[in-house]
C-alpha cells in the first residue's frame, strides 16, 4: 500500500468506528432499564431544585429592589398629584371669584352706561335751554305789549 492510500484507509476506518460507537451508545441508552432512567430523572430534579434554591434569593432580591424603586416613584407621583389637586382647587376658587367679580362689574358697567346716557341727554337739554336766553336780535324793535296806551 502506498502512503496516500494508507491515510485514506485510516480516515475511513476511524469514521466507521465512530459511527459504530455512536450507534451502540444510542441503542444502549434506549435499552437502559427503567430504574436507571428514573435515577437520572431524580438527579435532574435534584439539580433543578438546587439551581432554583440558589437562584431564587437573587431573583427575589432583584424583584424587591425593583418593587422598592417603583414604590418610591409611585409615592413621588402621589405627592405631585396631591400638590396638583391642591393647586387646581386654588385655581378653581380664583376663577370662580373672578367670574363673580366680572358679573358684578358687568352689571355696574351697564348701570353706569345707562346713567351716562341719561346725563348726556340732560346736558344737551340744559345747553339748549341756556341758548334761548342768549338770543339777541339786532335792528328789531321790541314792542312792549304788556304796556297799554291810553
Amino acid at each position: 500500500m502506498s502512503k496516500a492510500n494508507g491515510r485514506t484507509y485510516e480516515k475511513a476506518n476511524r469514521k466507521f468506528r465512530k459511527q459504530q460507537d455512536s450507534d451502540t451508545n444510542n441503542t444502549s441508552l434506549s435499552q437502559k432499564p427503567a430504574s436507571l432512567r428514573s435515577a437520572l430523572s431524580d438527579d435532574y430534579s435534584l439539580i433543578a431544585a438546587e439551581v432554583a434554591r440558589l437562584i431564587n434569593p437573587v431573583i427575589e432580591s432583584s424583584i424587591a429592589k425593583a418593587i422598592d424603586k417603583i414604590q418610591i416613584k409611585i409615592s413621588n407621583i402621589s405627592e405631585k398629584l396631591s400638590t396638583h389637586d391642591k393647586r387646581f382647587g386654588e385655581i378653581e376658587d380664583v376663577v370662580s371669584q373672578l367670574q363673580d367679580d366680572m358679573i358684578d362689574s358687568s352689571s355696574k358697567l351697564d348701570s353706569l352706561e345707562k346713567q351716562n346716557q341719561e346725563l348726556k341727554m340732560k346736558l344737551d337739554d340744559l345747553e339748549n335751554r341756556s341758548r334761548r336766553n342768549n338770543l339777541r336780535f339786532i335792528n328789531i324793535l321790541y314792542l312792549n305789549l304788556s304796556k297799554t296806551t291810553h
